[in-house]
């Protein structure tokens, strides 16, 4: 008997792998975006390990052991750049899958803490990103520190414990290894086991059918028809990566001096929508409260939308909240890009913001009007 077969005998690797089970609807595209996402996390967490080798915190030496990496480290630009796309793409389809989400309403019961632990896991990427972009310690990641941490101190009964949990005692020494310790350790290390337990609600209560499917799901055998489908997606988003990697390394910047003024940067573009409104002078409270406002929404919908079909057009509320959300990011993410370093109007804000809320409802409510129950 050989090593293999004697293996197979005592764990029934492929005995039970030969029948796991799929459903049809799993072949759609728009429902591997979960699985991208996470595979986005695997590239993070190898590409991370060999960048932490090179990389010091510390404010004296960190730009330059970067500088290391992108110039000296043989193909240390390749995986830095790796490390850099992965991360963007990692927000991006966590984003998307979040939308598909939201707008077929998967969330509802058995699924709410699927739905929940999806949300914190969003969240903890978000943290991931910010805490490693703001490492390289080039003029724009020291200003993003900055107006971050002006931010939360700003956030009442808790801002001064938050700034100094982020911070410490406030010396760029001290901040910068805690960032460190915040991007390699606590935050991936949380964000894998909350989708370890992602993964597990999901294994038993299986992926949501799509909204107009009734009655019981159809089947498939898991190996080799989705199988076979989902390696070639892989190779495929990894393919798309390294190109993009190569033909586009990410960039160092300029580096951070302490003696010469910052001047005005932009963040990475996933927070650029919310940047929008304080390039507009909005209260920087109300920047602060709005995302924490819409995460506590979030993690109670499970148990506010419980009536009608899954369908959209049946659940015209959260589907005019859904879209006027994703409208305003899409559009003041565009804006935000194409006015780097420059104030918009408050006036043009609120007008936009009116615009997007009354299409959004005319478009919700219409549809629910015109298409009926489904």
């Amino acid at each position: 008997m050989g090593v293999i077969e004697w293996l197979d005998e005592r764990f029934k690797f492929y005995e039970n792998f030969l029948r796991m089970k799929a459903p049809r609807h799993a072949f759609n595209p728009m429902y591997s975006l979960g699985g991208l996402t996470f595979l986005f996390f695997i590239v993070q967490a190898v590409t991370g390990v060999f960048l932490a080798i090179y990389y010091q915190p510390s404010p004296e030496y960190a730009y330059d052991s970067v500088a290391r990496i992108t110039y000296e480290v043989r193909y240390g630009n390749f995986v830095r750049s790796l490390h850099f796309y992965s991360a963007q793409f990692m927000v991006l389809f966590a984003l998307l899958h979040f939308i598909r989400t939201y707008f077929t309403a998967s969330y509802r019961k058995p699924r709410e803490f699927t739905w929940i632990t999806g949300i914190l896991a969003g969240v903890l990427t978000i943290l991931c990103g910010y805490t490693g972009y703001s490492l390289i310690f080039n003029t724009i990641s020291v200003a993003a520190v900055r107006i971050v941490i002006g931010l939360v101190r700003d956030i009442p009964l808790i801002g001064s414990v938050l700034t100094d949990i982020l911070q410490g005692t406030g010396s760029l020494s001290d901040l910068l290894s805690r960032y460190f310790t915040y991007h390699t350790l606590l935050l991936p290390g949380a964000l894998f086991l909350v989708l370890a337990l992602h993964f597990y609600l999901i294994r038993v209560h299986h992926i949501s059918g799509p909204v107009s499917e009734g009655g019981k799901v159809e089947e498939v055998p898991f190996f080799p028809n989705l199988f076979v489908l989902e390696v070639a997606g892989i190779f495929f988003a990894l393919g798309v990566l390294f190109i993009i990697s190569n033909m586009f390394p990410a960039e160092l910047g300029e580096k951070f001096n302490p003696l010469k003024p910052l001047g005005v940067g932009e963040p990475e573009w996933y927070f650029l929508s919310l940047y929008v409104f304080l390039k507009a002078g909005v209260l920087p409270l109300l920047v602060v409260l709005v995302p924490v406002l819409l995460i506590l929404f979030f993690v109670l919908l499970p148990f506010m939308d419980k009536r009608g079909g899954r369908h959209p057009c049946n659940r015209p509320f959260y589907t005019f909240i859904g879209l006027t959300l994703t409208l305003s990011m899409a559009i003041y993410t565009y804006w935000g890009l194409i006015t780097p370093g420059q104030s918009i109007p408050l006036g043009d804000l609120i007008l936009s913001l009116i615009f997007v809320t009354a299409v959004s409802f005319a478009f919700s409510y219409g549809w629910h009007l015109l298409g009926g129950e489904r």
